[in-house]
């Protein structure tokens, strides 16, 4: 929802789709997005990869026009000495790739190849959580 937000948002985020270079777009979009039923920004953000972290941080960085990830840490740096909360900011990118790969597991090879366990869960979600609040 936030690639198609900002994609719809219009200047400068469209004109930075031109960077996406896997984008395929077929006849049946395009007549689509013409008729109003999709946007251009809903048609973008499908085709987008956000299957890990390292996906979203890329197409983060090309939208905005900057290193996502750095001007990411410098938002928690700011927040944390301004609001007094303690970010562990070492423990951020472990968790999200972690509830990344969780999800990855229960998604596609649950019955197979993972036990879950049900600390390691609960540690994720109530980080991410944390950080939402």
């Amino acid at each position: 929802m936030l690639y198609r937000d900002l994609i719809d948002k219009g200047e400068p985020f469209l004109g930075r789709l031109a960077q996406f270079k896997d984008l395929r777009i077929d006849s049946a979009a395009l007549i689509a997005t013409a008729s109003k039923r999709v946007s251009v920004g809903e048609l973008v953000s499908h085709q987008l990869s956000h299957n890990n972290l390292s996906d979203i941080e890329s197409n983060l960085s090309v939208l905005l026009g900057e290193d996502f990830p750095v001007e990411f840490e410098k938002d928690l740096v700011q927040e944390d000495a301004a609001g007094g909360h303690k970010v562990f900011q070492r423990y951020l990118r472990r968790f999200v790739v972690d509830t990344f790969k969780q999800r990855h597991i229960f998604c596609h090879e649950l019955a197979t190849v993972f036990s879950p366990k049900r600390d390691q869960i609960h540690s994720s979600c109530s980080f991410s959580v944390y950080l939402c609040t």
